[in-house]
């Protein structure tokens, strides 16, 4: 669930390199085909080696075009509670892309992501497969068991939470749309246990 965030954020970013589009597109395709099997059946040589090849597309992705505000929310809830990276993304990701859908760049780019996971078609608006997309994450994670809050935050420390990650996000990332402290802790509070 990294290597997706890591595929998404980049492909969502405002700063595309041109190798960007295939590198993410290719990871995210990857992932969703074999995630579920790698982890159902870890034996899957085959899925296991898709896995490792998506990740080491979404890390070339995210490399040139960089990463967005999953990382920097996740970055500081790994800090402050220890929870592990991967984790941490793979549940704030969906309230992330929820937050930015709208936004013209992110809802073409997640669109397009909807397509290429053979979630809708090309026909269909742009806003029916950006949506249909952040759902596709959310049956992912509920797939291969990834919980929906974070069991480990806790309401007092939102505020400091979301002001480190408004921070970081600000300072380091090309974000698709800009998100305001009063939305990081809303969106924090939605991810409360």
């Amino acid at each position: 669930m990294d290597a997706l965030t890591h595929a998404v954020e980049a492909y969502t970013n405002r700063w595309p390199h041109p190798e960007t589009p295939f590198h993410a597109i290719s990871a995210v395709r990857m992932i969703f085909a074999n995630l579920p099997r790698a982890c159902a059946k870890g034996e899957d040589l085959e899925a296991r080696e898709a896995m490792l090849l998506a990740s080491f597309y979404a890390g070339l992705a995210f490399t040139k075009a960089y990463v967005g505000y999953v990382h920097a929310f996740s970055h500081k809830v790994g800090g402050m509670y220890g929870v592990p990276h991967g984790l941490g993304n793979a549940i704030l990701l969906p309230y992330v892309l929820d937050f930015l859908k709208d936004a013209p760049l992110a809802e073409q780019r997640l669109a397009e992501l909807a397509v290429a996971i053979g979630a809708g078609t090309a026909s269909e608006s742009k806003s029916v497969l950006a949506r249909r997309f952040v759902e596709r994450v959310r049956e992912l994670n509920r797939t291969v068991g990834i919980p929906e809050k974070i069991e480990a935050l806790k309401p007092g420390d939102v505020p400091e939470v979301a002001r480190a990650a408004m921070i970081e996000a600000h300072r380091d990332y090309p974000v698709p749309k800009n998100m305001r402290l009063p939305e990081a802790e809303a969106l924090l509070q939605r991810c409360l246990a």
